[in-house]
């Protein structure tokens, strides 16, 4: 702010000159009114007029402007948060498919020679691997038609419908296995235990039952025509077969 002493002084000063140069006339601002206008007595005096007052011949017309200069930049102020992140935008529409490329147009080749015809001895490796893994595939719809499972515990499985005609069973054991519509047509049960076995609806026609154990099992249904050798055991449900003893 510019100190009042040297304003005073400063418009006295212009109010002399001002007379001098212009003796006795009034002067008038002009009507601008980007400036405030004021008129300066001799004696230092000041009043705030009107853009187009004019002041008296006593006094020197005096203007500034009303805006004052600009003022440096201030200092950048902090950086706000990050705002949250925005929904994420729906999934755009699938482009259409391209078109299908040309078909080749290479020569087909020509047939390749044919390969030496195996030996006997290859196949019948080829089957007795093939066997072997059936044979050892045990579970529900096996197929273990002649495998050779003799004193093997089966206890406990689920072996419904499972296919053990003309098996070797000598000895093995079913104990608590379910056995309902499995087909042991022809197969050798000798001294084999269905105790607690569950053999409703079986197949268990020409078989070979000597020393068999049938003790608390289900044979409802089974069918036991043919069948030969001495069977031991009271079945929980069903009765023991009655087999041809030679």
């Amino acid at each position: 702010m510019i100190n009042k002493t040297i304003l005073v002084g400063l418009v006295a000063i212009s109010f002399v000159a001002g007379s001098i140069m212009t003796g006795t006339l009034v002067y008038a601002h002009g009507g601008n009114l980007s400036f405030i206008h004021a008129c300066v007595s001799k004696d230092g005096q000041m009043r705030i007029v009107g853009a187009s007052t004019a002041c008296k011949s006593s006094e020197k017309p005096l203007d500034w402007n009303i805006q004052g200069i600009a003022g440096s930049d201030g200092a950048t102020g902090a950086t706000g948060p990050t705002g949250s992140t925005g929904v994420t935008g729906s999934t755009g529409v699938t482009g259409s498919n391209g078109a299908t490329g040309a078909t080749g147009t290479g020569a087909i080749g020509s047939t390749g020679a044919t390969g030496v015809t195996g030996s006997d001895a290859d196949t019948t490796l080829l089957q007795t691997q093939f066997d072997h893994f059936r044979c050892t595939n045990i579970g529900r719809y096996a197929d273990l038609h002649g495998c050779d499972l003799s004193g093997l515990y089966l206890g406990g499985m689920d072996l419904r419908s499972a296919n053990f005609q003309g098996a070797y069973l000598n000895g093995a054991s079913f104990q608590e296995s379910f056995l309902d519509g499995a087909n042991f047509n022809g197969a050798d049960l000798t001294n084999a235990s269905f105790f607690l076995a569950n053999l409703q609806g079986a197949d268990l026609t020409d078989t070979f039952l000597d020393g068999a154990f049938f003790g608390d099992a289900n044979l409802q249904g089974a069918d036991f025509t043919g069948c030969t050798g001495n069977t031991s055991g009271v079945p929980a449900i069903g009765s023991l077969p009655h087999c041809f003893i030679g």
